[in-house]
């Protein structure tokens, strides 16, 4: 099985591998330039091929550990795999290990879109304490809008009904100067029902390296 390591004139192979397998965004290139644009992680991007036939693929967000010159190793969502068996299993994590042999790290935290560890993988040591949410909701936006509406509670029914009386319009924007407008919304909100935001520069970095891809959409109403 041949190992390409991802740089970013071969993005589009791991890219295009993600969206042909259910992989999320997490794992994609440009989730890997937007996290280490703040300089805190190092990430490393490989895909498996057989043949003519990418197999897995799967990005390893390496970080530093201050004064002890070593690291941990982070997977989020993923690895991602073509299907999955115990001997390419083996092989995905067999290559982690080698090829992060040289940022000297201590141990690795993966979360994984899978509700049964798979055969091949090595002995894991489930945490409690979770980075990414244990659990999604994917809303299947194919349908038409009323099976889409029966699918929400009554009061969200309700909720939309009566802002379409008022004239409440979703506008797509694609000015990344409405980013100050989102901004301005989600810190009143935050105070509001008490949740932490990050700062300004996070969502401009954000806008900056997903947009451009249209990987990313801002809508207003």
């Amino acid at each position: 099985m041949e190992l390409i390591e991802i740089d970013k004139s071969k993005k589009n192979i791991l890219n295009n591998f993600l969206k042909e397998n259910n992989g999320c965004f997490l794992q994609s290139y440009e989730w890997g330039e937007f996290k280490n644009s703040f300089g805190f992680w190092d990430v490393r991007r490989f895909v498996l091929k057989e043949g003519n036939e990418i197999k897995a693929g799967f990005s390893v967000f390496v970080r530093k550990i201050p004064y002890i010159n070593k690291t941990f190793l982070y997977i989020p969502r993923g690895p991602v795999t073509k299907d999955q068996n115990k001997e390419l299993n083996r092989i995905i994590f067999a290559t982690i290990k080698k090829q992060c042999k040289i940022s000297k790290p201590i141990f690795l935290k993966i979360e994984p879109e899978i509700e049964n560890i798979p055969e091949g993988w090595p002995d894991l040591v489930k945490n409690k304490k979770h980075i990414q949410p244990r659990c999604t909701s994917i809303l299947d936006l194919t349908k038409n809008e009323d099976s889409i509406l029966s699918g929400f509670e009554s009061k969200t029914r309700y909720n939309i009904r009566i802002g379409q009386k008022k004239g409440v319009e979703i506008i797509r924007t694609d000015e990344r100067s409405d980013i100050k407008n989102f901004l301005d919304i989600l810190k009143e909100t935050s105070k509001r029902q008490k949740f932490l935001i990050h700062q300004n520069k996070y969502y401009e970095s954000l806008w900056d390296i997903f947009y451009p891809e249209k990987m990313i959409h801002l809508f207003m109403a």
